[in-house]
């Protein structure tokens, strides 16, 4: 289970919140009607794959479905997601307990959470999938189709590519607008990121403890 079930009773989501068994595994039958549940707060109107869907596993068998999440933690800079997600620079990681005293680098300059857009790749709001994976959504504006372990169901993190570059992967953030991504910080606050900022800034942005110098433009 994933942050999206966790922040639910604070979304004024307890019924479902109250649905979940939190012992049990998020592929389970009991979690069926949980998981394809429609959440508006974690579905944006400019997602045009945003829903339900079928995820698959590795080898291209059905396993379940799920309703999308638009929304995904920050993992951090740089990193293996798939391979150490409990491994992360950035704000969330696997099992992960950071807290406010740990993001030293200043809680309104690091990203909590950013946009990963359904029509780009999908993912479930309930949390990671075992066995399933997450892919490169048929028609996403992007040049190659990938398909990746179930880790970037949850997370997404900065590499060396900048916002919605055309050869993004299931791991990257993504938005579906142009001028730019939605993405709270740790602060609370809301702002947008600009799909033309400098990828070393959104790199010093996506860590919780850096000591990079970040200065925000008009």
């Amino acid at each position: 289970w994933g942050w999206g079930a966790y922040l639910l009773p604070y979304l004024e989501q307890d019924a479902a919140f109250r649905m979940i068994d939190f012992a049990a595994p998020t592929v389970g039958t009991a979690a069926a009607s949980v998981r394809t549940q429609p959440m508006p707060m974690y579905r944006c109107p400019s997602d045009a794959l945003a829903g339900n869907y079928s995820i698959y596993t590795l080898g291209g068998i059905y396993l379940l479905d799920a309703a999308t999440n638009s929304y995904t933690a920050n993992y951090g800079a740089k990193g293996h997601l798939t391979a150490s997600p409990a491994d992360g620079n950035g704000l969330f990681a696997r099992n992960s307990r950071i807290k406010l005293l740990d993001v030293t680098d200043g809680t309104s300059n690091t990203i909590a959470i950013g946009e990963k857009a359904a029509l780009f790749a999908r993912a479930p709001w309930v949390g990671v999938v075992n066995e399933g994976t997450m892919r490169t959504s048929p028609g996403a504006p992007v040049y190659q189709a990938r398909i990746h372990p179930h880790q970037p169901m949850v997370m997404a993190r900065v590499g060396e590519k900048a916002l919605n570059d055309p050869w993004s992967e299931p791991y990257d953030f993504f938005t579906p607008h142009l001028a730019g991504m939605n993405t709270l910080y740790a602060d609370g606050s809301v702002r947008i990121l600009r799909t033309s900022t400098a990828v070393e800034v959104f790199q010093a942005l996506a860590t919780r403890a850096g000591e990079e110098v970040v200065t925000f433009g008009d």
